[in-house]
């Protein structure tokens, strides 16, 4: 046997690997899918697009499998046939997100989206407590946390609305 044959893959090996995989999904996806010709399409085009990749096969089917445990509007639209399963594979996994779980994700991305607007100046009254230490200004956002335990006191996390500067006291 040469150097070349040695390096090359075997043809068999790969071929009973991509059936072993494909019976491995085929088992695991019959809990939620009944239909035969869909598992078969579903395992097939797994065991394609992953040849020789099992960790990246087992990743992929996990996926799949959450999806589907947690979205029985996708099983439904799966076995119905509006959505394929080759369309079902390409999905990534907030694609495959019951509307719940998408309408959680985007009110997170808008909280988070609001926190990194500006604060608008003209909304927050002047404070005659505290005076920016770096520009001067009274125009300060003050926010109370209870960083420590509940025996001591908050702490004041207070923000300059004109220049940012940020420091924390004890109350």
């Amino acid at each position: 046997m040469s150097k070349e044959d040695a390096t090359k893959p075997a043809v068999s090996g790969s071929n009973s690997y991509n059936m072993a995989n494909k019976t491995k999904a085929l088992k695991i996806l019959s809990k939620y899918i009944k239909e035969s010709d869909i598992l078969d399409m579903i395992g097939e085009g797994l065991a394609i697009k992953y040849k020789e990749d099992n960790e990246k096969f087992n990743f992929h089917l996990r996926q799949i499998l959450a999806g589907l445990r947690k979205n029985k509007k996708l099983v439904d639209s799966l076995c119905s046939k509006k959505i394929t399963p080759n369309e079902l594979i390409e999905m990534s996994p907030d694609d495959m997100a019951d509307e719940t779980v998408k309408e959680i994700k985007e009110r997170i991305i808008k909280d988070e989206e609001d926190k990194k607007k500006p604060i608008d100046i003209s909304k927050i009254p002047d404070s005659n407590e505290f005076k920016c230490s770096k520009c001067g200004s009274r125009k300060i956002q003050e926010t109370l946390a209870q960083t420590r335990s509940a025996d001591e006191p908050m702490t004041r996390f207070l923000t300059c609305a004109s220049c940012g500067f940020f420091w924390k006291m004890s109350c």
